[in-house]
């Protein structure tokens, strides 16, 4: 079996995020080599225009607030905001260029 060092969470609200990326750090953690978490945080077009100014600083927050020092040390966390058309669209399409080997929805 690969190991799992590359993992997608896809979610739709931040409580599940925060689960989904514990989930996400138990399953691609290791000592050996560092692992890449991806969020895809699918939102409302009103919460995207609403965060449309700030949506740099709105990403940062999000990511502070899932993340202890002790896993940004060992995991690469990066995270996408999107209100989308075509959610399974835009899933597929990160997972690939990000080159994940575990993809975890919690999507309503």
């Amino acid at each position: 079996m690969k190991k799992i060092n590359n993992a997608l969470l896809c979610f739709s609200s931040i409580e599940v995020g925060k689960s989904l990326h514990k989930l996400g750090v138990r399953i691609t953690w290791s000592k050996a080599e560092k692992a890449s978490i991806t969020l895809l945080f699918f939102i409302s077009k009103e919460e995207e225009m609403e965060h449309k100014a700030d949506m740099d600083e709105f990403q940062h927050r999000i990511i502070d607030d899932f993340t202890s020092p002790e896993e940004k040390e060992k995991v690469t966390l990066r995270l996408f905001v999107r209100s989308s058309e075509d959610c399974f669209g835009d899933i597929k399409h990160i997972a690939e260029e990000q080159n994940c080997n575990l993809i975890i929805l919690g999507v309503s």
